[in-house]
């Protein structure tokens, strides 16, 4: 719980809305959606 307040102090900090990233990522990376990305493999 510990780093999860931690990873969102820092973002907020930086200025990320978290809780946009959650949705754009929850389905898997928005390019190839799959989780984890394998962007780099296909590109090999």
């Amino acid at each position: 719980a510990d780093v999860v307040a931690w990873l969102f102090s820092l973002a907020n900090l930086v200025g990320v809305d978290m809780e946009e990233a959650i949705k754009k990522y929850r389905a898997g990376c928005p390019k190839c959606g799959h989780i984890p990305c394998v962007c780099e493999e296909t590109q090999q």
